[in-house]
């Protein structure tokens, strides 16, 4: 049986480049230096998510160029689209474009059940189906379609991937076969994400705080603006600065300006990889404070903290998710209850009066994502995985 020669692998998306997904084009342009061939099935017709913003290697490599879409977007296939028997036929055809495969990966098992169904017609050639299990997978999407929405999926994919413990075992208590699970995180770009050669002194001036993701429910931004509007009256003198867009922005802007911050926190916008490295070598302190959202859905180590701690930061995060897995309480950071407004005010001011500890938490944190998410290990970890299910 072929398992060292080069793999033919399909890549499952919703869309791409999405620029919240980094760790889509990652592991594919990592894939693809290691000689594999590499296609990006995007599933929906026309792009809908898709940033307008790339990350520079994403634009560097051209790895979007092997992106490939159920549909073009033209007149027909929207109108296609808008069927659930159209749906199915432009994925089919997009499938039958891209195949045959070694392994078709789905990097959300929302993903895995129409991937499942075009197999099961044979209009998906591929000797492996590899399901990734993320936080809306099997959260928010279980709760919206009852537990029992992905036993065949459990039953008939070869392996599955869980980015977290906490979502490993979410999942074998949803019926999943713990053998035929392995926990492999997100990738991080270890060579980007590096400490800066000198950070600015901590003294006479402001805290200079960061929090990195979508502004969405479950990132708990609204807490962390509340918290700065505590550790202000406490006396701390800090500026919160949030990087990225989505759904909440006028919500938490309106929050803000209810709470007379807009000269201490400010919402960035979206923001690049480079961007984001500059904005975590200016700051002191970074935040990841998610929370369960009221659909249910919650967070795995955050890609973003991750690579704050990458950058030498020490950090304040919730007790939530896969999160405690990545930040250990005292060593390289500190963990408060989701929230919990004025205990997140009370741990920003804790670490303020700490610098003394910063470094060493930052080296503690540096150290843990390097042996947990650097991106060549997480390659090595899932061709592992890809073989393992090549050879069942």
């Amino acid at each position: 049986m072929r398992l060292v020669e080069p793999l033919r692998i399909g890549f499952a998306t919703y869309d791409f480049p999405v620029l919240s997904e980094p760790f889509v084009s990652t592991l594919a342009i990592d894939m693809a230096m290691r000689d594999h061939e590499i296609s990006l099935m995007t599933l929906n017709p026309e792009p809908r998510g898709v940033s307008q913003t790339m990350h520079d290697e994403v634009e560097r490599t051209g790895i979007a160029d092997f992106a490939i879409h159920a549909a073009p977007c033209t007149p027909w296939g929207k109108a296609m689209a808008k069927t659930r028997m159209g749906r199915f036929a432009l994925r089919a055809r997009m499938a039958r474009h891209a195949g045959p495969f070694d392994i078709v990966h789905c990097h959300f098992a929302t993903l895995g059940l129409p991937m499942l169904s075009l197999r099961k017609k044979r209009l998906l050639n591929t000797r492996a189906l590899i399901v990734h299990l993320r936080g809306y997978d099997i959260t928010t999407f279980v709760d919206e379609n009852g537990e029992g929405i992905y036993r065949d999926l459990f039953d008939k994919a070869d392996l599955f991937i869980a980015n977290c413990e906490y979502f490993k075992q979410r999942a074998v208590a949803l019926g999943c076969d713990p053998d035929k699970i392995e926990v492999i995180g997100s990738p991080l770009d270890a060579e980007r994400f590096v400490p800066p050669d000198e950070r600015r002194p901590y003294r006479q001036r402001p805290l200079e705080v960061v929090a990195i993701g979508r502004l969405v429910a479950k990132k708990g931004f609204a807490t962390a603006i509340e918290a700065a509007a505590i550790a202000g009256r406490r006396g701390l003198d800090l500026r919160f600065t949030i990087l990225g867009d989505g759904p909440l922005q006028q919500e938490l802007q309106a929050l803000i300006c209810d709470l007379g911050l807009q000269a201490s926190v400010t919402l960035k916008g979206r923001a690049t990889q480079q961007q984001i490295v500059e904005a975590l070598h200016r700051s002191d302190i970074a935040l990841a404070p998610s929370v369960r959202d009221a659909s249910g859905n919650e967070d795995a180590p955050v890609n973003t903290l991750k690579e704050a701690m990458a950058t030498g930061l020490p950090v304040v995060a919730t007790r939530h998710g896969g999160i405690p897995e990545l930040v250990k309480h005292g060593e390289n950071g500190l963990l408060v209850e989701e929230y919990d407004a004025a205990g997140l005010a009370a741990a920003i001011i804790d670490l303020a009066a700490r610098t003394q500890d910063w470094a060493a938490m930052g080296v503690a944190g540096r150290s843990r994502v390097l042996d947990m998410y650097e991106r060549g290990k997480v390659c090595d970890r899932t061709l592992a995985a890809y073989r393992r299910a090549l050879a069942t």
